[in-house]
């Protein structure tokens, strides 16, 4: 009897030991996710296309809307061009900010 209450302390032991290691990684991943959003919106804020694209995979897939599918990072850069183009050319028509 003794051995089975040894048995079921050392499982519980080893249960809490795993949901602290995964807290743990939950935080590192939660900080690191954090910087990543930040760095991704002040290259936004930026206008700095080549530095938001360091995010994206090489083969990245985004729909946009129901007629717009970008495929490949490279596409995905061009069209964040143009839409920051667009932004900046109505911000200085009309002195407002779109980002």
């Amino acid at each position: 009897m003794r051995i089975l209450g040894a048995l079921g302390a050392l499982v519980l032991l080893l249960m809490a030991h795993c949901l602290v290691l995964t807290y743990a990684e939950s935080n590192a991943d939660r900080e690191s996710l954090q910087k990543t959003g930040e760095a991704i919106r002040a290259a936004f804020a930026q206008g700095d296309v080549d530095r938001i694209m360091v995010y994206h995979h090489p083969e990245v897939i985004k729909a946009l809307s129901f007629h717009k599918y970008l495929v490949g990072r490279d596409a995905v850069a061009e069209d964040l061009r143009k839409t920051l183009q667009q932004s900046s050319s109505h911000s200085k028509r009309t002195g407002s900010r779109a980002f």
